[in-house]
């Protein structure tokens, strides 16, 4: 089995989300026939498009087009939601709700495309410990402010968080150094980082396969190099196992059934 942990699928009517930059599925089950000729079983993400911040509503949507996705997907999608630090007590119902529809996942939380740009303020980690309590898993992209990742990650132990998209050297670097000192810290290979050279190899020598996922960014980015791209890193059998569905499985169990 192999599980994308990172994808984003899109709502009908298309306004809500573009496939990517040079076209893409069109309807759902194009996306997932996408994902499947990649070899990809099943995937998880959420449902985004750019909101200004200023209203809950459109985030609220974006968290029921996934559940609506799941209805057509079924089994093979992982359904992701939205929170927002300017909407504390809605953010913490979205998550009891969540919760109540069996969604497990926040995220891939997109700051910049929110209105927001931090994810360790107050509001922010007021919601998160509140998803930590609830069972909760965390998948964001990085912001840009070094020092607010290494606030976001220290202030949460016990909540499991996935980070996206390797970067270059010196963003991997730092990706690295966060899941040596926080053991509740997982990467995504999707994105920048993997078409350069023995990247997940060398990620696995240092820190053991237990803490990386397969990751696609699909329709975004093509599947398909995410991929081939980690079989060709000389992965053992169990390691590429723990990569492609076992690490997800960890954080999911349910995703299994």
């Amino acid at each position: 089995m192999i599980i994308d942990a990172h994808v984003h699928p899109f709502y009908i009517p298309r306004e809500n989300f573009g496939p990517g930059r040079y076209g893409g599925p069109e309807t759902p089950q194009a996306f997932q026939a996408g994902l499947a000729r990649a070899g990809i079983d099943r995937f998880a993400g959420s449902v985004i498009t750019s909101v200004d911040g200023k209203d809950f509503e459109p985030i609220r949507q974006l968290n029921r087009h996934a559940l609506a996705l799941k209805q057509t997907f079924g089994a093979a999608y992982i359904p992701g939601i939205h929170i927002h630090p300017a909407f504390v007590d809605e953010s913490m119902a979205e998550i009891d709700w969540a919760r109540e529809n069996g969604i497990r996942l926040i995220g891939e939380l997109v700051c910049y495309m929110m209105g927001y740009d931090h994810y360790a303020t107050p509001a922010c980690l007021e919601i998160l410990r509140y998803a930590r309590d609830k069972g909760m898993v965390l998948s964001i992209h990085p912001s840009e402010d070094e020092d607010d990742m290494e606030a976001l990650f220290a202030a949460l132990p016990g909540l499991p968080i996935i980070a996206a998209h390797p970067g270059e050297k010196r963003e991997y670097m730092h990706h690295l150094d966060r899941m040596a000192r926080y053991e509740n810290t997982y990467l995504d290979i999707s994105g920048t980082g993997l078409f350069r050279n023995l990247m997940l190899r060398y990620g696995i020598d240092r820190l053991g396969a237990g803490r990386f996922l397969l990751g696609t960014d699909y329709p975004i980015c093509n599947p398909a190099m995410q991929v081939a791209g980690a079989r060709y890193e000389g992965l053992t059998p169990e390691e590429e196992q723990a990569v492609f569905s076992g690490n997800f499985l960890s954080l999911f169990p349910e995703a299994g059934l």
